[in-house]
């Protein structure tokens, strides 16, 4: 069957991973007073809160609040979060260019609420994909197989004709459980190499 759809994850493939807190976020670290591991650890804390919607991610800030030793405010912590995030502009490029030829194009991350609106309202995703989907959006985070049988579903799609692109190989491995094509992701220059064995040259 035609490979027809491609599908994204966001952190460490499209771009930020939520919790980089000595890399990309490490003013926040600053701010705080928290090393990278102890911002970690509270943040994971409730992450299956977070990415599933049982809790917003201010709930997090104001602990992080609460208990640094600095005095510092929720919107100032989350200012500086929203102007980190990033984004890889070349996985982008190649979304853009598969897009051009005619994949549908989609984006499938564990994302909280907030998170996944910063980051399709900063980089206008809404604009490029075809449709986006975050986990606390539809209340369904990967690895579970509901969740791809929710976008197959949605998207009138067989998943014969889909590949999944992600940095964690147990969400590739689900989603290829359900005959999808899955790329565990390393960096731009890989992802190309190996969209070529599916037939595809972007």
């Amino acid at each position: 069957m035609k490979i027809t759809t491609v599908i994204f994850d966001y952190g460490k493939v499209l771009g930020t991973d939520s919790n980089e807190w000595s890399t990309t976020f490490k003013d926040i670290v600053e701010m705080t007073g928290f090393s990278p591991k102890e911002l970690d650890e509270i943040f994971n804390r409730d992450w299956d809160k977070f990415k599933s919607d049982q809790l917003d991610l201010s709930f997090f800030w104001d602990e992080v609040c609460e208990k640094s030793t600095k005095t510092v405010k929720r919107e100032d912590l989350e200012k500086v979060y929203e102007e980190k995030i990033g984004i890889n502009q070349d996985v982008l490029e190649i979304a853009k260019e598969l897009k051009k030829v005619g994949f549908r194009i989609l984006v499938l991350a564990n994302e909280s609420r907030v998170g996944m609106d910063i980051k399709t309202r900063k980089f206008e995703l809404d604009k490029i994909f075809d449709k986006i989907y975050g986990s606390a959006h539809i209340g369904l985070y990967k690895p579970n197989k509901e969740v791809f049988e929710y976008v197959l579903n949605d998207q009138n799609l067989k998943a014969e004709e889909v590949i999944f692109i992600d940095n964690l190989e147990r969400n590739t491995f689900a989603a290829e459980e359900l005959g999808i094509k899955g790329i565990v992701f390393k960096n731009a220059a890989q992802l190309k190499e190996d969209l070529e064995k599916f037939g595809i040259k972007v």
